[in-house]
């Protein structure tokens, strides 16, 4: 329980406030949207958490990996983040396309 247990708690708690100041729409707007930031500033804290795992995993692996094998990997980090990229890319097109109310084409 030291460890990241009370802002994951935090995260959950204030996804829970936020998600019940919306249903009410109550006159608290302003308190509602105070919990909205501190939720995003909750999850912050959790990316840059992941963030130094992701460091942790790479000295562990200059420790226990191969050079050729850690090359292999960090290989497909990158054809994977290309996939990604390319995939929001195009979602991002199609999102475009579909919501334009003229179209040229017909």
């Amino acid at each position: 329980l030291r460890t990241w247990f009370l802002p994951d708690v935090l995260v959950v708690i204030t996804d829970w406030v936020a998600l019940i100041m919306s249903v009410t729409e109550g006159e608290d707007s302003q308190m509602a949207s105070f919990v909205l930031v501190l939720s995003r500033l909750c999850r912050t804290l959790k990316i840059l958490r992941i963030i130094r795992l992701a460091r942790f995993l790479d000295k562990l692996s200059a420790l226990c990996l191969s050079d050729t094998i850690r090359g292999v990997i960090h290989a497909l980090q990158l054809l994977f983040a290309i996939l990604l990229m390319s995939h929001v890319v195009s979602c991002l097109w199609y999102a475009l396309g579909s919501t334009m109310f003229f179209s040229d084409t017909g």
